[in-house]
């Protein structure tokens, strides 16, 4: 599963989230921390954002194989 936030950390990553998107589509939007199981079979449209709030990666549809390796190439990159 995914590593434990701090509330307050959760708190600044939603709000940055919010930043960029628009008030009536908030309902349409959830932050995933870690790897959920339900993630696997849904559609989404799925963004990683660096530090700034620029769009580093971005998908749409179901999660796969060649998805999942693009966005962790993408957070590696981010990470170091």
């Amino acid at each position: 599963m995914g590593w434990p936030l701090a509330p307050r950390a959760k708190w600044l990553i939603d709000s940055g989230m919010r930043k960029g998107t628009p008030r009536e589509d908030f309902e349409h939007v959830v932050t995933a921390y870690g790897r959920h199981r339900s993630m696997e079979t849904a559609a989404a449209y799925l963004m990683l954002l660096d530090p700034r709030g620029v769009v580093r990666w971005r998908h749409n549809g179901p999660m796969d194989e060649e998805a999942f390796a693009g966005l962790s190439c993408q957070t590696a990159a981010l990470l170091n």
